[in-house]
């Protein structure tokens, strides 16, 4: 019925770290293929298939280290575990505020306001990657009448224009959804057909 969340993913490293940019982790990777590693929720997870679709993009081979969950995933990219982690906002920013990681790209098309100098994958030039994120819908079972769809997807359309809400998923690296009806599952449509051939290419099993 409503897309209610947007919460993009996000490609950090250790503070420490040698690679200072997007790049320079490219040209790591290119240079030891299979080598550099990278730390996510879990197989098929979200943060898993958005780096996959980045690596096919970019044309090189990330070892993927997978933990049970983002705050473990988080844990190990500012810890230095790995070299680099992909994790939802909320699990990274603990870490970006006391200065143990650093954010060198974020799925979407558009830098967030609250967080203006983290560079987008889409700018960076990894468009088909840029379209990743962990969001949050609204269902209803099928055959619902139509009228009683519109309701819930107008109610929770005021309810999320509200600046006290907004601010509150702001903290959390959240946005707002949006997408309605159609709209929304086409969205759901064409990232199922994104995932599924990059999960075929590289044969990911969920864990």
């Amino acid at each position: 019925v409503f897309q209610t969340t947007l919460n993009p993913i996000v490609l950090a490293i250790n503070a420490n770290s040698p690679y200072k940019t997007l790049p320079d982790v490219i040209a790591a990777a290119k240079a030891s293929p299979g080598k550099i590693s990278y730390s996510t929720a879990g197989n098929g997870s979200n943060p898993h298939l958005a780096v996959e679709l980045f690596s096919d993009e970019a044309g090189i081979s990330l070892k993927h280290v997978p933990y049970k969950g983002g705050g473990p995933a988080s844990v190990a990219a500012a810890g230095g575990e790995v070299v680099l982690g992909a994790m939802a906002i909320s699990s990274a920013l603990p870490y970006v505020k006391t200065g143990t990681l650093r954010v060198l790209g974020v799925t979407g098309t558009q830098r967030l306001a609250n967080l203006p100098d983290w560079p987008t994958l889409a700018e960076l030039g990894y468009k088909n990657a840029a379209q990743s994120s962990v969001w949050t819908g609204l269902y209803v079972k099928a055959g619902t009448p139509t009228a009683i769809q519109k309701k819930l997807a107008d109610d929770f359309a005021i309810a999320l224009a509200d600046p006290a809400i907004k601010a509150q998923l702001a903290n959390v690296g959240a946005e707002p959804g949006g997408a309605r009806f159609t709209d929304f599952g086409a969205s759901v449509k064409a990232e199922s057909t994104r995932n599924e051939a990059i999960v075929r290419k590289g044969d990911i099993r969920p864990d």
